[in-house]
């Protein structure tokens, strides 16, 4: 398989993970920041620890997805070999 039909389906599979994980991502900071108004006057740094861990916790996903699709499309090629 070539590299442009790789990208293809990593992207076509990719795109609607990436989103959800993007809308979880933007939840969890509205959500963290209404609720930690109060929070943000006294202490801003734990306000951004949290968003920092959460879109770093975003990235591993991603990556951890990417792992997950590059495995899949070795095998589907590897069968396709063999057959």
């Amino acid at each position: 398989m070539s590299k442009p039909e790789r990208k293809d389906i990593r992207l076509r599979t990719l795109l609607p993970l990436l989103s959800l994980v993007l809308v979880l991502e933007v939840t969890c900071l509205v959500v963290i920041l209404a609720n930690c108004f109060s929070i943000l006057i006294i202490n801003p740094f734990v306000v951004l620890g949290l968003v920092v861990v959460i879109l770093f916790l975003g990235t591993v996903f991603e990556h951890i997805m990417l792992e997950i699709i590059d495995i899949r499309i070795e095998q589907r090629t590897k069968r396709d070999e063999e057959s």
